[in-house]
């Protein structure tokens, strides 16, 4: 029964990120992908018992979220029960669900260094159908094939910043632990990857990136190579802050030139003429209904109706300020304990965790995607294991 448990842990997994409920939902029947949802969500309570008894790794990261959740939903519910907001507290099941069996499901030491192959997997397939699917003119937010190509790459998830996001990640996993013995085969996973990426024309994606890419090569930052980077540094500065006359060759349609501009501006300290695609008022509408309610919220998922496309916003919206000061602690928890690790332990951590915290800024739906509810229970109990390895008495106490 286990290895069935575990099968179904990988079908969930790659089912969630691969986007195909909606494009169910949207083509054939929203009533047979909601049908769908919940039956996933009974598998992954039977996987998870057989589980349930398994010694296993404690984790103080991963139990930080569950004092986050209880404090978010206690009272978030009393807010929907004050305002009579209950509209999206039946879709919230969904990450509950994820969070309790894959916490169930990674103690245990074995299952975690198994799914990681799953992760690779999962995160590189929808990669490279977010390209398939740019290139064929469909457009998920629509739904509709565009007889003149589509301006950003959205995948199959409708949304060009969450297939930012996936692309990503995607890549810090390949770059740390994709090692074929083919090395074309590596190359050429990144390098799909990153094109995955580019077309997405997410300003925040592309900004991270670079984030990502300095963090994954720490370690080449040695004295020679600082001094080489003081003079290609600045080369490279400069063809950045002129890449939209860079990518004039490119034909690029006008709103991806728009976005490309947006990257000049931004390494070009013109944050006046970045295009936040109306963000700001989003924002702004939201923190306007905070004010009116600094303290205890409006229920449940009110965030998302207001649409303010910020993590912190959303939590403070729906559950008030109580419970975002305990997902800010949640999310420096994770900073904290990662400064223990050994230094080739870091990058991997580091590089995730930035690209979540940057990401929550720009967009509201961060810890609402199950996936990434199980990337951060992945990384809470990696980072907590090596914690302890690496320090003997505590392992030894457990032994």
């Amino acid at each position: 029964m286990k290895r069935l448990g575990k099968l179904i842990f990988v079908y969930a997994f790659i089912f969630n990120t691969s986007g195909v409920q909606r494009f169910i939902g949207l083509n054939y029947s929203l009533v047979l992908a909601q049908l769908i949802a919940y039956l996933n969500l009974f598998l992954l309570l039977f996987a998870a018992l057989q589980f349930i008894k398994e010694k296993g790794d404690s984790s103080i990261t991963v139990n930080s979220w569950l004092v986050y959740n209880f404090i978010y939903y206690v009272l978030g519910l009393l807010a929907s029960i004050r305002y009579n907001y209950f509209e999206y507290i039946p879709m919230t099941v969904v990450q509950l669900v994820y969070l309790f069996s894959f916490l169930i499901f990674f103690k245990k030491k074995s299952n975690r260094d198994g799914f990681l192959n799953t992760m690779i997997l999962a995160f590189f397939l929808y990669n490279v159908l977010t390209i398939f699917l740019f290139h064929i003119g469909y457009d998920a937010g629509s739904n509709t094939f565009l007889p003149f190509g589509v301006n950003r790459a959205e995948g199959m998830i409708g949304d060009a910043n969450n297939s930012a996001l996936i692309s990503i990640i995607g890549y810090i996993f390949l770059y740390t632990h994709y090692y074929p013995k083919i090395k074309i085969l590596r190359y050429s996973a990144l390098i799909l990857t990153i094109y995955s990426l580019f077309i997405t024309f997410s300003t925040t994606g592309l900004f991270i990136f670079v984030v990502v890419i300095a963090i994954l090569n720490n370690k080449f930052f040695t004295k020679e190579r600082l001094l080489f980077s003081v003079i290609l540094i600045p080369l490279i500065y400069i063809c950045l802050i002129n890449i939209t006359f860079l990518v004039e060759p490119l034909n690029l349609k006008e709103l991806q030139m728009m976005k490309v501009k947006n990257i000049e501006n931004l390494l070009s300290f013109n944050f006046n003429q970045v295009d936040s695609s109306g963000r700001d008022d989003l924002v702004l509408q939201t923190m306007g209904y905070i004010y009116d309610n600094p303290f205890t919220g409006y229920g449940i998922g009110f965030g998302s109706e207001t649409r303010s496309h910020n993590t912190f916003i959303n939590i403070w919206a729906d559950s008030g300020i109580l419970a975002l000061l305990t997902f800010v602690g949640v999310t420096l928890l994770h900073f904290f304990r990662a400064f223990k690790l050994k230094i080739y332990e870091k990058p991997l951590v580091f590089s995730i965790l930035m690209t979540l915290l940057i990401f929550m800024f720009s967009l509201q739906t961060v810890i609402n995607q199950p996936y990434i509810i199980v990337l951060y229970i992945y990384l809470g109990y990696f980072i907590d294991e090596k914690i302890r390895y690496s320090n003997p008495s505590i392992h030894n106490q457990e032994l």
